[in-house]
């Protein structure tokens, strides 16, 4: 059995044109092929951008207090970071720093700050040195482009995955950054890795190399982070993605649901939205498994409301693991549906509840993975609709 720290990550369930000899993963629906090649801020480069037209009526929908909610959040994260010697956020019970550092690099960037410029360009400085310091280059390493903190049992291929997403969106506007040269080596380096790691079955499991454990939560990482990478710039074997997509097709049940791994009948509300993202991720936007998907999420959302606990068949009643990454991925799910009414019907009630359970000093609660966790994961969820992530675009 594996450790339950590790096992408690994993159950979290937490986004490219073809070159000579590689073809790689399809443009994304309605967004400009090449990446802002430039430091300027985020917002103002995607400002520039036809592909972002489509995000425009969604960020004049951010209400006052989501702004101001989100503002506070991605001010506490910046504050909470500087107080340490050396760079580093608070954490839970279950230290994950890999995948917290990267988590609140991400919510800087999709906030509108830059490498070195905007509000917050000095924590995504600092962020980027950890992150970058992380990285095994040994030449000769099996190991290397892996993102890996000393004494982090938790994060592993989870934060291998997230670290690689939040250096591709930096990478994107910070080419000119000094450390730009640095950060596309080591973005080139995680991609090899995440291609090297890849199981027979088409998903990823808990280590750096290949091996037949794989599951959907980490598989689903890996994809993102691939397709942000081909956003990028970085070349991307397209049958790593290929493979990856039969995979998480074939962990979806008749009813819609997608299941925590083949072969394991656990599914959650977390898992199917994520599998509908990663769907989206690599190039599908419509069709039946998708349609089965919006129908599970939609029943599994209702019962929440209603009070009901999630049910798996074939096991007892299920509590709801990891409700900061859930909203995250349903957010990310929702958002990219053809009708903008339901990710809008949706964000509307999870705004106010975002609000209602703020500090007052900016942060949000999680004993478990820790304060800077939930508070970069909610702050990612208020920051989607603004689209200056390229991940985040429709």
């Amino acid at each position: 059995m594996r450790n339950a720290r590790i096992a408690g990550l994993a159950a979290c369930a937490l986004l490219c044109a073809p070159r000579a000899g590689t073809s790689e993963l399809p443009p994304p629906r309605a967004a400009a092929d090449a990446a802002p090649r430039s430091s300027a801020p985020l917002a103002a480069a995607l400002a520039q951008d036809p592909a972002s037209a489509a995000s425009a009526p969604a960020l004049r929908a951010l209400d006052e207090p989501s702004k101001r909610a989100l503002q506070l959040g991605l001010d506490w994260l910046a504050q909470a970071a500087t107080k340490p010697a050396q760079f580093g956020l608070p954490l839970g019970k279950q230290a994950a720093p890999v995948g917290v550092h990267s988590l609140a690099l991400l919510a800087w960037l999709a906030g509108g700050s830059t490498p070195g410029r905007g509000p917050h360009g000095a924590a995504i400085d600092r962020a980027l040195d950890w992150v970058l310091r992380q990285a095994d280059a040994a030449p000769d390493s099996p190991a290397r482009g892996y993102f890996h903190a000393s004494g982090d049992e938790v994060s592993r291929m989870h934060g291998h995955g997230l670290a690689t997403l939040a250096l591709a969106q930096a990478w994107c506007v910070g080419r000119t950054h000094r450390r730009g040269e640095e950060m596309g080596a080591a973005l080139t380096a995680a991609v090899r890795l995440i291609e090297r790691a890849q199981g027979s079955e088409g998903g990823w499991g808990y280590e750096p190399r290949a091996s037949f454990d794989h599951e959907g939560s980490i598989t689903i990482h890996m994809v993102q982070a691939l397709r942000a990478a081909r956003g990028a710039g970085v070349q991307v074997d397209a049958e790593a993605i290929a493979r990856a997509e039969r995979y998480v097709l074939a962990s979806q049940d008749e009813d819609g649901a997608f299941r925590y791994m083949l072969g394991d009948a656990r599914r959650s509300v977390a898992l199917t939205a994520a599998a509908m993202s990663t769907l989206n991720m690599v190039g599908r936007y419509q069709g039946p498994a998708l349609e089965r998907g919006l129908d599970a999420l939609r029943r599994g959302l209702l019962a929440r409301e209603s009070g009901d606990v999630l049910r798996t068949p074939g096991r007892p009643d299920e509590e709801i693991l990891c409700p900061f990454y859930e909203r995250l991925f349903v957010a990310e799910a929702l958002w990219q549906l053809p009708d903008e009414r339901i990710f809008g019907d949706w964000i509307r009630r999870e705004r106010t509840r975002l609000v209602e359970h703020q500090l007052a000093d900016g942060r949000w609660e999680d004993e478990r993975f820790g304060d800077a966790y939930a508070t970069a994961v909610n702050c990612l969820v208020l920051s989607l609709p603004l689209g200056y992530l390229p991940v985040f675009q429709r």
